[in-house]
């Protein structure tokens, strides 16, 4: 078996290769520190795991996933990431990634990710499983208008600067957040604000 592994940490790269080999043992275990270089491997090999972290010095490991998912997705990708935005879990997930650990995770974790992905099943964080009912649940019991107030006042708008981005009115407005804070179960709109950041990752669509 073949795993590549995308980190641009040498130390971090060095002990996940000496991990996986100390448990798996006959494997090969190769690693980059860019998405380039990466690419360029996997073009000219049978990789059969790519584990990448996300977030490099000048680019992201989405760039490595959004290739494997278009033009190998005979690869198999873990995130193994020290993220703990839901927005960065629910978007690999959406692209087809089969394995996902936070950097904090315990080694044996780690392998158990890999050996699982092996088998051809998937591996979730816990820490996304508690997680990820709870903020599903956002884009279902809040009306679309609902969730559009609730982004921008993610982005710390005021009442009056949500009424003038979405053209409806103040009083419009409050009822909307009046909502939200009955439907999240808030009391304070800092507390939504965290929450909102803590939905969408502190990066917000225009």
């Amino acid at each position: 078996m073949l795993i590549t592994v995308l980190d641009d940490h040498p130390l971090i790269r060095v002990g996940i290769k000496g991990a996986i080999k100390n448990s798996m043992g006959d494997v090969t275990v190769e690693g980059f520190e860019s998405v380039d270089e990466m690419v360029e491997f996997s073009e000219n090999n049978p990789v059969d795991i790519a584990i990448t972290d996300l977030s490099l010095r000048d680019q992201s490991g989405f760039e490595y996933i959004r290739y494997v998912n278009e033009q190998h997705n005979s690869i198999r990708c873990i995130v193994y990431t020290s993220s703990n935005e839901y927005r960065d879990y629910k978007n690999a997930i959406d692209l087809g990634v089969k394995g996902y650990v936070r950097k904090d995770s315990l080694p044996e974790d780690l392998m158990y990710a890999i050996k699982s992905v092996q088998r051809g099943r998937s591996y979730v964080d816990s820490y996304f499983m508690d997680h990820k009912f709870y903020y599903d649940d956002f884009s279902r019991i809040l009306t679309n208008r609902e969730f559009e107030v609730f982004r921008c006042i993610g982005k710390g708008f005021n009442n009056t600067k949500i009424s003038d981005k979405l053209f409806i009115s103040i009083n419009t407005v409050k009822k909307h957040v009046s909502q939200i804070f009955s439907k999240l179960q808030v009391t304070d709109r800092t507390e939504l604000v965290l929450m909102a950041n803590d939905y969408f990752g502190g990066q917000y669509d225009n």
